[in-house]
């Protein structure tokens, strides 16, 4: 069975399935991805609680909580065999007010986009205990047409229900698979986090065959259930941010083209600028690219050229960097000439940085974010796809010659060709860029 290290300062290893002192039953890995379906560029060791929430976890509860007799407020049932049936509603309560449950204190979250929300904020808030997401419940993601129907496509391997069985989850949930079929379909079913379309359900996952209330279910199927009304059994996670597991001491002569470098960016490789007759600077830049799009909680944030210019000089160390102030070609020339350290902020990439070729076509850039899209850590971040205009058209600060209230976008649906559009009118998406001076 694949090992991993869980700690840069430790050997302690963990399996899949491994109650690791506090932590919890360690699960697997897991990369995030968003309601698009694109990964968040982020991978987490996640740990589950060793049992579901039971009767006697409400002295785990805060003391605020238990004087104001929050177990009796939210009117859980207490099943026979020990298990709180809650409501979904009740159960965020009962887990925010979580205190040093095997470990650690629980966290506040009211639905999926709340957990993706900490994934790229505040991946640290992910350590605190949280109701799973419906791909870490049942390894699916879940796209539902109303309350009873829904596809699912898988995901994540590293999942509850594919590890019910494995080391010591054994025997620590309830599934009539288990013999502990008490005949009762609500105790094998789970809450998960991830809602329906009109946001008035929430997915709860089965954990035993049988027959459901709208479907005839099998074991890793589920239904939407009322988040008010229904009381379903609770298992919660909690996450771990995965460092760079190699973190090797960066060497520029030596470059990994498409590696994201902590504290860096994604190594975009060299880049010798050159002066507006064609001849060298003479000075050697290491490129880097922020590892995603500019983008919030809705998907890439398409702006104007002047409004990307303005977003870019406000950013405040974004990836661990601050935003320049940048607005044009002209611009990065003058810097690479008289202040090639200015360039250590992020700015929107030129023509031949973001594509590999001049106003005039020519190819005179080999390492530039079209070509080198699909290496490495650029692999999947950027937005490719046929129809996909203008998320997956790209800004530059080159202008056209003599006009310069137009600039030049690239369409990395296929690259080949720039597109020239007003500063003030086309929005587009923007990926910017940093460079470090290589020094002698």
């Amino acid at each position: 069975m694949t090992t991993i290290t869980h700690n840069e300062a430790t050997s302690e290893k963990m399996e899949p399935g491994q109650f690791i002192p506090g932590k919890g039953i360690y699960l697997g890995l897991w990369t995030p991805r968003d309601s698009d379906g694109e990964t968040l560029h982020k991978t987490f060791n996640v740990f589950a609680a060793p049992t579901d929430i039971l009767n006697n976890d409400t002295w785990h509860l805060t003391t605020e909580a238990r004087l104001k007799g929050i177990a009796g407020f939210l009117g859980y049932s207490s099943h026979k065999c020990g298990h709180l049936q809650m409501t979904f509603k009740n159960a965020v309560k009962f887990v925010a007010n979580l205190r040093d449950y095997y470990g650690h204190d629980g966290g506040h979250f009211t639905d999926e986009e709340d957990i993706l929300d900490a994934v790229r904020n505040n991946p640290d808030a992910l350590q605190k205990w949280f109701i799973p997401t419906v791909e870490l419940m049942i390894g699916k993601t879940v796209t539902a047409t109303d309350r009873k129907t829904y596809s699912k496509v898988k995901i994540q391997f590293a999942n509850l229900v594919d590890s019910r069985f494995t080391g010591d989850f054994r025997g620590t949930f309830m599934t009539s698979v288990q013999g502990l079929d008490f005949n009762d379909d609500d105790v094998c079913q789970y809450w998960t986090v991830s809602r329906s379309p009109d946001e008035s359900d929430v997915f709860a996952a089965y954990l035993a065959p049988g027959d459901g209330e709208w479907v005839n279910y099998s074991v890793g199927g589920g239904c939407w259930a009322k988040k008010n009304r229904f009381k379903r059994s609770t298992r919660v996670v909690r996450a771990e941010l995965v460092p760079d597991p190699y973190d090797p001491v960066f060497d520029p002569s030596q470059p990994d083209v498409g590696k994201l470098i902590q504290g860096k960016g994604i190594n975009l490789g060299t880049w010798e600028p050159k002066g507006k007759d064609g001849r060298t600077l003479g000075k050697i830049f290491d490129l880097y690219a922020a590892p995603e799009d500019i983008r919030n909680n809705s998907g890439p944030v398409l702006m104007n050229l002047n409004n990307a210019v303005k977003h870019v000089a406000d950013l405040k160390n974004y990836h661990g960097h601050d935003g320049g102030n940048f607005a044009n070609d002209n611009a990065i020339l003058e810097a690479a000439i008289n202040d090639p350290k200015a360039l250590a902020k992020w700015f929107i990439p030129t023509k031949e940085i973001l594509h590999g070729k001049t106003s005039g076509g020519d190819k005179i850039q080999t390492k530039n974010l079209y070509d080198y899209r699909n290496i490495g850590d650029f692999k999947n971040t950027f937005i490719a796809k046929n129809g996909s205009r203008p998320a997956g058209w790209y800004c530059s600060l080159t202008e056209i010659p003599d006009y310069p209230s137009l600039y030049y976008s690239v369409p990395f649906v296929y690259g080949s060709d720039a597109c020239m559009e007003r500063k003030d009118d086309a929005e587009r998406n923007t990926r910017v860029v940093r460079a470090e001076l290589r020094m002698e």
